[in-house]
């Protein structure tokens, strides 16, 4: 029976149903409930480390332990930076290293081990990821490079340069551990090509529904009580990413303020907020809203159905939900200092001026036609990406043995 170990991602179900549809195979789990999901899908599912014959836990912990050792005691007290500068560490710093590192690292350390362990009785034939820097993600994908395992890399977005972003190497996303890359279109195949991925242009599922949607503008307006006599903006907010220094910055909150001012001095505007799902800061925009006095909708659901049911959305940064928004072809686009290159998108400051310029152009203009910048960050928009991403998954399993 073939093996597949997958991390945890709504998008990959319809890739996982037809993997399983190819052969007899029975799918490894980072996550409890994604396990669960599977199972009640009629799918051949475990937890990652499930039923082996290892004491994991007491290995685990030894293993950790002894890299703490290892390391801590022999830190250099004099170290050398990337360009070749010898720097002395603070005495702050070298006890910080001695007293209170191994403590903050012993717990990480040992869920680490544990993978590995896991890893090593389970014996994958492919590795599915949806990232691969974070810690136990990347851990897996070296075990996959040590072992000579397929290692699959299908990116949960598109990273877009020229925002909150350096020269590459400077982001902890500009690390490549995967053998193998899916990718949507031309910019995200370029995107990592750049950065030394093996890349394979498939589309990414989670594009795959919008090809699927039936638009019922009337109807979506009625759910969220629209008028369809005035124009409905919408603004999708973000939250915080510190994957380098250049995004360490109150520019969500600052932007968003501005927004709110802008569309205060507009009053024929209809507003909606939409927030991340993954931000936790909904409440953060309902008192904001109420702060500034501006009569909105503040949501962080329903995006499918606001799509349909707005005239212009504006996003802050190069929010990949700019791209499944160009799949409906009744939106006109505005970015918030992103996508300088793409003359399709509205790109504005981030000043309540310049929101107030750029709302007005959006709303006086007819929308573009979509197609080019869609297939460039989203690729082909077919609705099969998922089953691409299978067939790639069965020919890295064929090569791999």
């Amino acid at each position: 029976m073939r093996k597949i170990v997958v991390s945890y991602s709504s998008n990959y179900l319809p890739v996982i149903k037809a993997l399983a549809q190819q052969e007899q195979t029975e799918f490894y789990t980072l996550h409890p409930d994604f396990t669960r999901q599977l199972v009640d899908m009629d799918i051949p599912a475990k937890q990652l480390g499930e039923g082996i014959d290892v004491p994991v836990r007491d290995l685990a912990f030894r293993h950790a332990a002894k890299i703490l050792i290892d390391t801590c005691n022999t830190m250099p007290q004099i170290i050398q930076t990337v360009d070749g500068q010898l720097l002395t560490l603070h005495p702050a710093v070298e006890d910080f290293i001695k007293h209170g590192l191994p403590g903050f690292l012993y717990a990480r350390l040992s869920e680490l081990a544990g993978t590995v362990i896991a890893l090593d009785a389970t014996k994958p034939d492919l590795i599915i990821l949806h990232n691969d820097v974070e810690p136990v993600t990347r851990a897996i994908a070296l075990w996959a490079k040590a072992h000579s395992v397929p290692c699959l890399h299908v990116p949960h977005a598109v990273y877009i340069d020229d925002f909150g972003r350096g020269e590459p190497g400077t982001d902890v996303h500009d690390l490549v551990t995967a053998s193998d890359i899916a990718v949507a279109g031309p910019y995200q195949n370029n995107w990592y090509l750049t950065r030394g991925g093996q890349t394979h242009v498939t589309g990414l599922p989670q594009f795959d529904k919008w090809s699927h949607i039936q638009v019922d503008r009337v109807f979506a307006k009625s759910l969220f009580n629209l008028s369809p006599a005035k124009p409905a903006v919408m603004y999708f907010s973000s939250w915080r990413q510190d994957t380098n220094l250049l995004g360490c910055h109150g520019g969500v909150e600052e932007s968003y303020d501005n927004f709110l001012d802008a569309v205060s001095e507009m009053p024929d505007l209809q507003v909606v907020i939409k927030t991340h799902p993954r931000g936790g800061n909904l409440q953060y925009h309902i008192d904001r809203a109420k702060e500034k006095g501006v009569v909105c909708l503040v949501t962080d659901i329903h995006l499918e159905l606001l799509l349909q049911a707005v005239d212009v959305l504006v996003a802050y940064g190069p929010s990949n939900t700019l791209l499944d928004a160009a799949h409906f072809s009744h939106l006109a686009l505005a970015s918030i200092a992103g996508f300088p290159h793409d003359v399709e998108i509205i790109t504005m400051g981030e000043s309540k001026e310049a929101m107030k310029t750029g709302l007005e152009r959006a709303l006086s203009a007819s929308p573009p036609n979509w197609d080019w910048f869609r297939y460039k960050y989203a690729g082909v928009s077919d609705g099969l990406a998922y089953q691409r991403i299978a067939e790639l998954g069965q020919e890295l399993c064929r090569a791999s043995s």
